[in-house]
């Protein structure tokens, strides 16, 4: 049974750079929340924070997806935001280093 719900948590994070619209946007939330996603959250959030970079148009629905998910498991939304606050300020260390 682990072995299925590891399977259909893989496939569907694979799904989700293809994701164009919505609907299909939805369709993997309510996959990911019906397939048990909640252990498996660590690579949940590290999917949801490493959008493809060649695809900026797909950042709004890994936002919704994220938004959505956030209702359902109240980890998300944390980690996701200390992730991106971890990136953000090595990013500006980065760049303070570089102007120096």
């Amino acid at each position: 049974m682990k072995e299925q719900t590891a399977e259909s948590f893989e496939a569907q994070l694979k799904q989700l750079p293809e994701c164009v619209s919505r609907e299909m946007v939805d369709e993997v939330a309510s996959n990911l929340v019906c397939s048990g996603a909640r252990t498996h959250r660590r690579k949940l959030v590290r999917a949801l924070i490493t959008p493809p970079r060649h695809r900026p148009e797909a950042l709004p629905h890994y936002a919704r997806l994220a938004a959505t998910l956030a209702l359902c498991f109240k980890h998300v939304d944390s980690e996701l935001a200390a992730l991106l606050k971890v990136r953000v300020r090595a990013r500006a260390r980065v760049r303070a280093r570089a102007r120096v």
